[in-house]
């Protein structure tokens, strides 16, 4: 069940397991799509969730943002939405229904992906 729809917050993981809520730095800026499917061919198989794409730079570092939600977190049918940041789904809960991810691009690697775990 979709609650609330806030203004999307994003989740980072701290070194000590637990979660925060984060701001992204601006500015924003769109992947592209060869560079996201790249990524998603080092993940498990995700191809039952729709997964929102948006990117950003924090800290001097380029940032792309995934977040994979399906069943009764999505309305919309499992596949590749690259959007604005502004446009995330921005639900919370769901537990492996909603999935988080996160990539350093200049660093090349996926430094967050986990089920969202709350709800």
């Amino acid at each position: 069940m979709k609650l609330i729809r806030l203004l999307p917050a994003l989740v980072m993981i701290l070194g000590s397991g637990g979660l925060c809520v984060a701001q992204p730095a601006a500015p924003f800026w769109l992947p592209d799509e060869a560079t996201v499917k790249a990524i998603e061919a080092t993940l498990p198989p995700v191809d039952s969730y729709a997964r929102y794409y948006t990117g950003w730079t924090e800290k001097g570092h380029r940032i792309i943002a995934g977040d994979f939600e399906r069943g009764t977190q999505t309305k919309d049918k499992p596949g590749i939405y690259i959007v604005q940041f502004d446009e995330l789904p921005g639900n919370t809960g769901g537990r492996c229904d909603h999935m988080v991810l996160r990539y350093d691009v200049d660093a090349q690697k996926v430094t967050l992906f986990r089920c969202y775990d709350l709800g």
